[in-house]
């Protein structure tokens, strides 16, 4: 199940992802975060995943998805 999640995840294309990449201040990263929370949820439901997984499965990929892009951020700084 977290394979197909991660697959449907993986596809998904949205503007958040690039709102990401931008520098940020807290409050705008957590409204980002928020909005990409309920986006993956979105997908999760419609790819078929169980209702009683989605909730756990997006905090995972929502935290990958943001913190990725931080730690990139910081690479770059250096």
């Amino acid at each position: 199940m977290m394979t197909k999640a991660g697959t449907i995840v993986s596809q998904l294309k949205t503007p958040l992802m690039e709102r990401l990449k931008q520098r940020l201040s807290s409050a705008e990263k957590g409204e980002v975060r928020e909005k990409l929370k309920r986006e993956i949820s979105t997908a999760l439901k419609a790819g078929g995943i169980p209702p009683e997984m989605i909730d756990k499965m997006t905090l995972v990929f929502a935290n990958k998805l943001t913190s990725g892009v931080e730690h990139v951020h910081v690479e770059l700084d250096d």
